[in-house]
């Protein structure tokens, strides 16, 4: 692949349609060390996407990379065979990429459907999406990787330029059921969202993939933006107001165990950064007492004093310091980019509430 297949080729500013959730970083990615190596396997366990064995696929994704204005030179594909319903974009840099497509997904699609998920997949390419350089057993993790399918989602949007075809490859993913069983009402299938019981959040913390209701409510609130249907991408308020409701319903469907689990540990945190301030002095005055109590309210007040009287005076620092370490450590693990940006900007502010001198840790 040559250098004039190159992302930066691509004629679509698909930044403007991006998800403002999706965060990405120049950090360390998952990707494969050697896209030949990918490729070699696929030559001997898959059948490659090409006008002369699979013209009705080679044209269809050929018109997706039109419609993306990306060269249709950097984009490789193939078919496996699998009864699974799948579908991976595999890449190294931006010079180009490999599709894989099971079976059962092909046999299932129609060429629009087809279209959306072929799109899909190149979106993360596009976005140059990855693991933003996480540990991928964080909680922060798995939050990350929701935000990316859903600006994918929109790629496929673009690839495919038709709504129903879109909704139809999520529900057709979700039911395994062909055009012949199907009735599309996306008001009936998104109604199963409200009749969910239970913590919505914990179920779907360790997933990767947002559920295909949440999916689908977000790709038809985008695509009442017409974006589809624009010549020329631009990034609108529409698409900001659009973004906060996606926002939203990912915290409350998916990611609110993350999201309170998370918030503990930074609370954590503040606490033993603020009993450490407290205790530095081997005192605990009324005037400590107070603004300890402005920062976490009575009841932790109670505890602190409690456990500060309770604990030999020489040991108090060292056992608040190990407290301290513990809770970093715990955000470090669930949060690691969160917690980068987190702990010098928290620690600065309860030393200025403390009146301390804030002194940048080395």
């Amino acid at each position: 692949m040559g250098s004039s297949g190159s992302r930066a080729a691509s004629r679509v500013n698909f930044q403007a349609v991006r998800y403002a959730g999706d965060r990405n970083t120049k950090e360390a990615s998952f990707r494969p060390s050697s896209l030949q190596n990918v490729r070699d396997e696929f030559y001997q366990s898959a059948v490659e996407i090409h006008t002369n064995i699979t013209p009705k696929l080679d044209r269809k994704l050929t018109q997706v990379c039109e419609r993306l204005g990306v060269d249709r030179d950097t984009v490789e594909a193939f078919v496996h065979n699998s009864s699974e319903i799948q579908a991976a974009c595999y890449y190294t840099d931006e010079s180009g990429c490999l599709l894989r497509f099971s079976s059962s997904l092909i046999n299932l699609f129609d060429e629009d459907e087809f279209a959306f998920v072929a799109g899909h997949e190149i979106g993360h390419f596009l976005f140059q999406h990855n693991a933003v350089g996480v540990n991928e057993k964080s909680l922060e993790y798995f939050v990350f990787q929701r935000a990316q399918e859903v600006s994918a989602d929109r790629i496929g949007l673009l690839a495919c330029s038709d709504e129903n075809a879109a909704v139809r490859a999520l529900i057709k993913t979700i039911s395994g059921l062909n055009s012949e069983h199907l009735q599309i009402n996306v008001g009936q299938f998104l109604s199963q969202l409200s009749r969910i019981q239970g913590n919505k959040g914990a179920r779907n913390a360790a997933s990767t993939h947002p559920s295909m209701l949440i999916r689908t409510r977000a790709l038809m609130w985008v695509s009442m933006a017409r974006i589809h249907q624009e010549s020329h991408l631009t990034r609108t308020a529409e698409l900001d107001k659009i973004d906060r409701r996606v926002s939203k319903d990912l915290a409350k469907h998916e990611d609110a165990h993350a999201i309170e689990t998370i918030k503990s540990a930074k609370k954590d945190i503040a606490i033993w950064l603020a009993a450490s301030e407290v205790a530095s002095d081997a005192r605990f005055d009324a005037d400590e007492q107070a603004r300890f109590g402005e920062l976490f309210g009575e009841e932790l007040l109670t505890k602190i004093t409690n456990f500060i009287s309770d604990t030999p005076v020489g040991s108090v620092q060292a056992v608040i310091y190990a407290k301290l370490s513990e809770s970093r450590r715990r955000l470090e693990e669930l949060a690691p980019v969160e917690y980068s940006q987190f702990y010098e900007e928290i620690r600065s502010k309860v030393l200025t509430h403390f009146d301390g001198s804030y002194r940048r840790e080395s």
